[in-house]
């Protein structure tokens, strides 16, 4: 008899743990998960319009990007220590707003140089931001640009208040800066991508 009692305190138990569950999995507020809304696939190609200084090189192959389709191969030689001698600029055309940070996947060798990603409005003011942490060393995987921390570019010639309702184009840009000095090397891209929630 009790060992019954036991038993049935047990199922008791068992069942308003499970009871708890429920109602906890029921009530907890719901995840949304960020959606992708792309600036650049390289599924079809590119739309890019390139910027070369004097000192600087390059060609573009794609390649396979094993369960992610083709990306880009850029190949880029710069020579010196100039920034406008050896800049390398992709822009792309636009004709939206942007509503969330950017993401993209870079694939580098690290070996120098410094990269920038900016956004230009229709009002010709542009959002700029600079890292070295993709070309200092290998790197491989996302890149998140969070639009806080783009800051006006000097050579900005719109009303100076940053918002991304209007922008007209977006450009990647690889080059040496004084002791930031690039050599010879491959970069991959891929999947340019605003992060949005919906």
């Amino acid at each position: 008899m009790q060992l019954v009692g036991k038993s049935l305190i047990a199922f008791i138990l068992i069942v308003i743990v499970v009871i708890l569950m429920i109602f906890f999995s029921i009530n907890a507020p719901t995840q949304v998960l960020p959606q992708k809304d792309y600036l650049q696939s390289f599924e079809s190609g590119h739309n890019f319009t390139f910027e070369v200084g004097n000192h600087s090189q390059f060609n573009v192959t794609f390649v396979p990007h094993e369960g992610f389709g083709e990306m880009f191969r850029l190949r880029w030689r710069p020579e010196g220590r100039d920034v406008q001698e050896t800049i390398l600029r992709l822009k792309q055309s636009l004709n939206r707003s942007i509503e969330g940070d950017i993401h993209l996947y870079i694939k580098t060798e690290g070996k120098g140089g410094v990269m920038s990603f900016f956004l230009t409005e229709t009002d010709n003011d542009v959002w700029i931001f600079y890292t070295t942490i993709p070309m200092q060393q290998p790197y491989d995987g996302d890149l998140l640009i969070p639009l806080q921390n783009l800051s006006r570019a000097h050579w900005s010639q719109g009303d100076g208040n940053k918002s991304f309702a209007s922008i007209k184009e977006f450009a990647i840009e690889f080059f040496s800066d004084g002791d930031q000095q690039a050599s010879m090397q491959v970069i991959y891209l891929d999947d340019i991508f605003v992060s949005t929630t919906g």
